[in-house]
């Protein structure tokens, strides 16, 4: 070998072997766990074995040629063509939709197909050409189709890069024009170069070159990644980061197409045309087309300017839900490589602005109604009254209060309650004064505003008005038609008051006297009406004093069994002994206190106390009677009612079979499920349950027939009535008590006639007035006494005998 042709050789193929092998080496260390890279350096190293061959088997004897090109060079351009295909696939994402053992197919044909024909058969290389100064093969048959092999390969290749190329804008969719470009290089040049050489015998000799394009290919690439990556190996990190944090981050070019983007800023700003299109994810197209040219030319200037932007709010149409959307965007310039990008991070704070929107809402509206709330409802009156200060105008509030609303909760439950709160709104809602504003302000409360009104006439005539609505209207749930009424009061400025507070305080008074005058009504406000509301005020201030100064009593009255006379129990009737007031009737007090909450603290001293008494009048040697106690439907759903009353037995030593609480039916109505749990509760306790005035409320025989009820009483209004009717619903709640087999006791006897009728259908035990008013227990201890020494088996005359007794 002549020292020109070493040199040559060393040159032509040598030194581009060291430099693939530099590159390889280079881009694997850059990004060693980027499939990308991985796919790159394999690529680049086969290219470096392959021109090390070509270099070995010019530098060796011509007898080597076989060892050095079937074996080694042949199958390293098949696996090249193979390790092609996997680069492609990695930048092109293609590969990810594929299965991985199609994919290894796909790698592995063109060397599974040709490396036996080239190694083991004439068909593709059939010699090498004699008397050359290089080592060149001769093809073979089938050498042809290899080129078309390989052919179809690089083809699909560049195929890929198109796609890409589309898919992409600003400086990837450059690095990628320029990998095609060279693409198209190599192929072209390894046709020419093939053909000239292999194919057209020409008597010049000359190396080997159809594989030199690579060349070109592999400086491009490095090129690229070192100018281009804009997520090097050593900062992999922030590629992370940057795939995964919850807000957008993306990279615009001066028109402000996206150069790249993160998956959340996909979500964002999601593709409006083909994503394949070059501006699959361009800023200006996720806006209205009429404005993108006024916002091209604002982005331009930003851009020029190097203005960042920081918290700037845009509002849009979102491109997947079409509904408006608000993203908060903060900006700055980034310089990659000769060209300048803005960095845009974008946060969607959509949810956010829509849960200020609802918070700000709930603040000054209800939420069962959607009304404006009483914060909201005093606003607009201060904006109005300084209106009607300035013109002179007349302006009317008016409260009004649902009827009967307390009946509805405790027998149908909170649930139908508040449907017909709805409902309600919604009758309140149809137009009937302009201008008008309507507000729920609590409970079954509403504040109505009536402004500029021509006179005080025009107000009553409205308020008559709306209670005339709710008379023709009906509320229909589950079949049973609720009538609704509602009792109404209006106040007038200036006269009945100047500010907001002291016109709803005067329309709370006179709607209370509407109340007390027989409801479903309405009251103008008169000033004397303001003493009887300070003598509701003063009632509860004095009843909260009651239970703590200890002036409330208990009177007893006695139940009398009709089977031998014997004193069998007695119900305990709570009285208030004011030192203002005197004895005040509990018709004054009770209603009051299930009103305004005090009912509950009422009804536990009640209960303990009663006990406490039944205890006392055991240990002096009176014979043991049970104790009834009346139970609150405030007091009865208490949490945790049935420990309470556990506590009150334990604490005053009285067994729980000589207490009753009595309760109503509409109290036993309500909720159902939780009802029959705390009745199960309270009677494995050993306490007894009676359903109080039976027969006045929501009677249901199949709950009566569940619930754990020891004695039903029948209502004093059947036995006081002389009607057929009223005796027959009495003999008849009597057949149904046997029936169930429960016991029934009589209230409110007062005649000896009653008397009779009540042991004739063989009521089990009676109290009234026919044996005894609720007493003291003092009184209670020396009747009792007194009766343990006239017992009798008969009861000739008890209206003489009450006399004696007492």
């Amino acid at each position: 070998m002549s020292t020109r042709h070493l040199i040559l050789t060393c040159i032509i193929y040598l030194l581009p072997s060291i430099y693939f092998l530099y590159s390889s080496i280079e881009i694997g260390l850059r990004n060693p766990k980027s499939k990308i890279h991985r796919a790159a350096t394999l690529f680049v190293a086969n290219y470096a074995v392959i021109f090390l061959t070509q270099f070995l088997m010019n530098l060796f004897p011509s007898s080597y040629a076989p060892f050095f090109y079937q074996i080694i060079f042949f199958p390293s351009i098949l696996l090249s063509t193979g390790l092609g295909m996997m680069f492609y696939f990695s930048i092109s994402k293609i590969g990810d939709k594929l299965s991985r053992t199609v994919r290894i197919v796909i790698y592995v044909v063109p060397f599974c197909l040709f490396t036996p024909l080239a190694v083991f058969t004439p068909y593709v290389i059939k010699g090498y050409e004699p008397n050359s100064e290089w080592i060149k093969p001769v093809a073979g048959p089938l050498f042809p189709y290899f080129l078309l092999f390989v052919l179809l390969y690089v083809t699909t290749e560049i195929l890929m890069l198109v796609r890409i190329i589309r898919a992409h804008s600003g400086i990837h969719r450059r690095k990628y024009v320029i990998l095609m470009i060279t693409s198209l290089v190599t192929l072209f040049w390894g046709i020419l170069v093939s053909i000239f050489t292999n194919l057209v015998h020409i008597s010049m000799t000359l190396p080997e070159l159809s594989i030199h394009p690579v060349i070109f290919y592999v400086l491009a690439a490095r090129a690229i990644i070192k100018r281009y990556d804009l997520l090097p190996g050593e900062s992999r990190k922030y590629e992370m980061l940057f795939d995964l944090v919850p807000f957008g981050v993306a990279l615009l070019d001066k028109d402000g197409n996206i150069v790249e983007i993160n998956a959340a800023g996909k979500r964002m700003l999601p593709p409006v045309d083909d994503e394949h299109s070059p501006n699959a994810y361009s800023f200006l197209n996720t806006f209205p087309e009429e404005q993108q040219p006024e916002l091209l030319e604002s982005h331009r200037k930003l851009f020029d300017a190097r203005h960042s932007l920081h918290n700037f709010e845009v509002n849009k149409l979102s491109i997947m839900t079409n509904k408006p959307m608000t993203l908060v965007i903060d900006t700055d310039y980034l310089d990659v490589g000769d060209e300048t990008l803005e960095f845009m991070i974008l946060r969607d704070i959509t949810a956010q602005k829509e849960a200020e929107q609802k918070i700000s809402f709930l603040a000054y509206h209800d939420a069962l109604t959607g009304l404006p709330n009483r914060n909201q409802f005093q606003r607009v009156v201060k904006d109005l009254l300084q209106q009607a200060e300035k013109e002179n105008q007349l302006l009317a509030v008016m409260l009004l209060d649902l009827d009967r609303f307390k009946i509805v909760n405790d027998s149908l439950g909170h649930q139908v309650g508040d449907r017909l709160l709805q409902f309600v709104a919604g009758l309140l809602s149809e137009p009937f004064y302009e201008g008008s504003t309507v507000a729920r302000i609590g409970g079954d409360e509403f504040l109505i505003l009536l402004p500029n009104l021509p006179s005080k006439n025009d107000g009553l005539q409205i308020a008559n008005h709306l209670i005339a609505r709710f008379q023709n209207a009906a509320y229909t749930e589950n079949g049973i038609e609720l009538s609704v009424t509602a009792s109404m009061g209006i106040s007038f400025y200036p006269n009945d008051g100047k500010d907001v507070h002291s016109l709803i305080k005067s329309a709370d008074i006179s709607m209370y006297r509407a109340k007390e005058q027989g409801r479903n009504q309405m009251e103008a406000y008169q000033p004397s009406m303001s003493h009887m509301a300070d003598e509701r005020l003063a009632l509860e201030r004095n009843l909260r004093k009651a239970i703590e100064r200890d002036e409330l009593v208990l009177y007893y009255q006695p139940q009398i069994d009709l089977t031998d006379g014997r004193v069998c129990g007695m119900e305990a009737l709570v009285r208030w002994n004011s030192p203002e007031q005197g004895m005040v009737p509990p018709l004054q007090f009770i209603p009051f206190a299930e009103e305004c909450g005090l009912i509950v603290p009422l009804g536990d001293w009640v209960l303990r106390n009663a006990c406490l008494q039944c205890k006392h009048w055991q240990d002096q040697g009176l014979p043991a009677l049970k104790v009834a106690v009346n139970i609150s439907t405030l007091q009865f759903h208490q949490h945790h009612f049935a420990d309470k009353v556990q506590a009150v037995l334990e604490e005053t030593g009285l067994d729980a079979k000589y207490l009753c609480l009595e309760i109503t039916e509409s109290v036993a109505i309500q909720n159902e499920e939780q009802a029959l749990a705390l009745l199960n509760q309270l009677t494995a306790l050993g306490i007894s349950i009676a359903i109080d005035d039976f027969g006045t409320g929501f009677s249901s025989l199949s709950l009566l027939h569940k619930l754990p009820v020891h004695q039903i009483k029948i209502d004093k209004s059947f036995i006081g009535d002389k009607s057929p009717q009223g005796a027959q619903i009495a003999k008849s709640i009597i057949s149904l008590s046997r029936s169930l087999n429960m016991n029934v006791l009589a209230e409110g006897v007062e005649t000896e006639e009653q008397y009779n009728f009540l042991a004739q259908h063989k009521c089990d035990s009676i109290q009234g007035y026919l044996i005894s008013r609720p007493v003291s227990a003092n009184e209670f201890e020396q009747w009792h006494r007194a009766r343990l020494n006239h017992i009798s088996n008969q009861i000739p005359s008890f209206a003489a005998q009450r006399e004696d007794l007492l």
